[in-house]
């Protein structure tokens, strides 16, 4: 699974469903440290076997194999929407 931002909606999926992982990506160092607390705090209830946020581009950052859920908040638009579908489609 992969969400980002402050990590509300990892977080509700992560205690929901048994994912093998739960990956964050945030491009703002700002909202990543929050999103990092806020797994921290909740990890104990989480249902998936590991969490994780990083801080990263998602033009930059590679699709992870083993992605099978991708929840996304408006967070771009365009070229980078685009690319990051395609980026998706194709692995």
């Amino acid at each position: 699974m992969l969400a980002a931002a402050r990590a509300e909606w990892l977080a509700c999926v992560a205690t929901t469903y048994p994912f093998g992982r739960a990956l964050g990506l945030e491009l703002s160092p700002d909202l990543s440290t929050i999103a990092e607390n806020d797994v921290a705090r909740n990890q104990s209830n989480f249902r998936c076997h590991a969490s994780e946020i990083m801080t990263a581009d998602v033009r930059q950052s590679p699709i992870p194999d083993d992605l099978n859920l991708v929840y996304l908040n408006n967070p771009f638009v365009g070229a980078i929407f685009t690319a990051f579908i395609d980026g998706c489609a194709l692995r």
